[in-house]
């Protein structure tokens, strides 16, 4: 498992780890001889550890994550929700971390397909790892469907391209997944009985994605029988409430590129070729997708 995505400045982390497990003590108003026990250090030991150079063991912060529920990736980088941790150690494992909640367009419904496809790809183990570094229940993203905001999938997409460094064709496929599982359930039931790819597109850009996507905009500028074209623009008052640049990142634009493409999916036609012409996280001002539903996707 990597800690993080560039190198390690190992004095000033060793100064972090100290400080959020000082927190994390604090704030759980763990006792002395508690906390002790829980490190499996002797008191000259711990006392030795606050020495401003000494390292913290690897095994010491292990036993504070997996006794927490926390991931090694959000105590290095100092991204605990101390109001959840309080909250989940007093038994309430529904709460969800405060970053998440501002202009919460999204959908934990969403999560579910991801996390089943990263189940199958990795295994539960690195389910449970991901959820833990953002805090989350698995179990209650999957029982139920409730507002979050796009911050929540950027970084569970950057916990996994940091710990994984994916493939190319991963958030594609990923993307695809998404029929996969939708198929039998309402999108399949509402796209199932449509005549065409063209239909299906116009469906989802047309009359779904303004209702239920309000973290970008989605405008048809040309489509056939054959291609369509479509710009997204991000809603900026999203990207405000977020202190966001641009909403999303690459990885997720990938995957976006994957949801498209499987569309077709829904009445039995193979996923459609998918473009992405441009791209605000490669410097455009927006983005732009080119559909060819006349082709048939390619994964390489």
């Amino acid at each position: 498992m990597r800690i993080s995505s560039g190198p390690i400045n190992k004095g000033k982390v060793s100064v972090q780890v100290k400080t959020v497990l000082g927190q994390i003590r604090e704030t759980l108003q763990i006792d002395p001889s508690e906390w002790l026990e829980l490190l499996e250090l002797t008191p000259k030991q711990y006392q030795s550890l606050l020495v401003p150079r000494a390292q913290v063991p690897l095994e010491v912060i292990l036993r504070v994550a997996e006794r927490y529920n926390l991931s090694l990736d959000s105590i290095f980088r100092n991204q605990i929700d101390f109001g959840v941790l309080a909250q989940r150690h007093q038994g309430n494992t529904s709460s969800i971390p405060g970053r998440y909640l501002p202009a919460a367009y999204s959908r934990t419904q969403t999560a579910r397909v991801v996390f089943d496809f990263l189940e199958k790809k990795y295994g539960s183990f690195q389910t449970v790892a991901a959820a833990r570094y953002l805090q989350i229940s698995v179990q209650e993203l999957i029982q139920k469907d409730q507002p979050i905001n796009f911050q929540f999938y950027m970084d569970l997409f950057g916990y996994v391209h940091r710990s994984h460094r994916p493939k190319t064709g991963f958030y594609l496929e990923m993307g695809l997944h998404s029929t996969r599982v939708n198929k039998h359930g309402h999108l399949g039931t509402l796209f199932g009985s449509l005549e065409s790819s063209q239909v299906v597109y116009e469906k989802m850009l047309g009359d779904l994605m303004p209702l239920f996507e309000k973290n970008n905009a989605y405008q048809i500028r040309k489509m056939n029988s054959e291609k369509a074209l479509v710009r997204c623009d991000q809603n900026e008052e999203v990207a405000s409430a977020l202190k966001l640049r641009w909403i999303g990142s690459r990885h997720i634009c990938e995957w976006k590129r994957g949801v498209f493409a499987g569309l077709p999916g829904y009445i039995g036609q193979p996923a459609a070729s998918v473009r992405e012409l441009k791209c605000v996280h490669r410097g455009d001002s927006h983005c732009l997708f080119e559909f060819d539903y006349s082709r048939r996707l390619s994964l390489n």
